[in-house]
């Protein structure tokens, strides 16, 4: 009887922190979020900045692959299967018309104000914009840009090119006047994969052309695709700026020559200013400078975009909490945490002002106006098969095979029977 009394009485006295537990995790959610790899412990310093400013909500890290491959993979079979586990995940700016198309990712149009938006570069947030809806808030960018040697273009008292001819003409001289036969004028990473529709995206709508219209019909077969097409092959096959075997560099193979001292002008991302700079990497350490990728005389300069966001899953079960989440994730201060802590470019305008910024990474202040050009591929749930297209079109061009006229129409055929227009 006393062994029943006491078991009963323990029962009695640990009931109400059970009670009291309950309440607690009641009161609280745990939002599931799939990230980028933890580089520097980035994602777990944003989360726990998250959850102690936000104590009732919890965030459950899943952290992805490295290869963005894997990534879509990992995420689209979580989205097919409608599976409400994962509340939010980072989002590719290629994702979105897959995603969005499919009914996979919650609009946040009732969420971001048109003042939030604008904070934003413009080609970030068109990145994540499909069919007038927002589906995604970006958080750090990426551009193609022009490199030059200084040193060379002081040598022989040349502007920095703001024209495709020009660039060609400059990189033909300099390359003549140096009579150096490991020297070359231009290169991209033209091999058969993203890297050369990067480049073609460029090409054409600095020539004023485009791939797909607002109704997604196919519009690449015109005079400014073909003028587009007919700067690579020129550089190829008659000024022979490139170096040989340029159709098949990826981005590792261009890079070597270029901190090698080996390029005149070179097409990259923003992340090869800081290998330039590395006396471990490069011989040409403050002899390369940057700019907008050039242009066909009377259009604008463009650049493909790069770079991740937020999306938030349609199944998801939180969505208040995991809109809330991704909103912190692209804040001012965590953008900021994330140009310091790991170079990313910022998607927010302001912070190429911030004084720690300017202070620390002041490389960065010059990049924004390659930002402001920057400008999504084209937008199609279908967008790894046309890319496809464009790659095999660019690739007969630079390796001789067909002319620019036949490769712009070749790939406007294969893209509309994609599309099946």
């Amino acid at each position: 009887m006393k062994k029943r009394f006491a078991l009963l009485l323990v029962v009695l006295l640990v009931l109400p922190l059970f009670a009291g537990c309950a309440q607690q995790e009641e009161g609280s959610v745990t939002i599931t979020y799939y990230g980028r790899p933890d580089e520097k412990g980035i994602e777990t310093t944003m989360i726990e900045a998250f959850e102690k400013e936000n104590p009732n909500i919890k965030v459950n890290y899943v952290e992805l692959p490295e290869s963005t491959d894997q990534k879509l993979q990992t995420i689209n079979t979580m989205l097919q299967a409608k599976d409400p586990a994962m509340d939010l995940f980072v989002g590719d700016v290629v994702w979105t018309p897959i995603f969005a198309s499919a009914d996979w990712v919650l609009p946040l149009d009732d969420y971001l104000t048109q003042e939030e938006i604008d904070e934003h570069v413009p080609g970030a947030m068109k990145a994540y914009t499909y069919r007038d809806h927002v589906y995604g808030i970006p958080f750090f960018t990426d551009g193609g840009m022009l490199y030059y040697r200084t040193d060379l273009l002081e040598k022989y008292n040349k502007s920095v090119p703001t024209t495709w001819d020009e660039l060609i003409e400059t990189a033909s001289y300099i390359m003549a006047q140096e009579k150096d036969p490991n020297l070359y004028g231009y290169a991209g990473s033209w091999k058969q994969y993203e890297g050369v529709t990067c480049s073609l995206t460029e090409l054409v709508w600095s020539h004023g052309g485009d791939f797909l219209d607002k109704e997604g019909n196919v519009i690449f077969d015109s005079p400014e695709s073909v003028a587009a097409m007919t700067v690579m092959e020129k550089m190829v096959h008659e000024a022979k700026i490139t170096p040989p075997g340029v159709g098949g560099f990826g981005s590792g193979d261009m890079r070597a020559l270029a901190l090698n001292g080996q390029m005149i002008f070179t097409r990259d991302w923003p992340s090869f200013y800081s290998n330039s700079m590395d006396p471990e990497k490069s011989s040409v350490v403050g002899k390369i400078k940057y700019t907008v990728l050039p242009h066909a005389p009377g259009q604008d300069s463009y650049s493909t975009l790069g770079g991740w966001g937020i999306m938030v899953s349609n199944f998801t079960d939180n969505p208040e909490e995991a809109v809330k989440f991704a909103k912190f994730r692209s804040s001012y201060e965590s953008q900021k945490q994330e140009a310091l802590l790991i170079a990313h470019l910022p998607t927010r305008k302001a912070l190429y002002e911030d004084a720690e910024i300017v202070e620390n990474e002041p490389w960065m202040v010059d990049m924004l106006p390659v930002m402001m050009s920057t400008n999504p591929r084209p937008q199609s749930a279908y967008y790894a098969e046309l890319s496809a297209h464009l790659q095999q079109a660019s690739q007969d061009v630079i390796a001789g095979n067909k002319t620019p006229e036949e490769a712009v129409k070749y790939a406007a055929e294969k893209m509309k029977e994609t599309l099946g227009q």
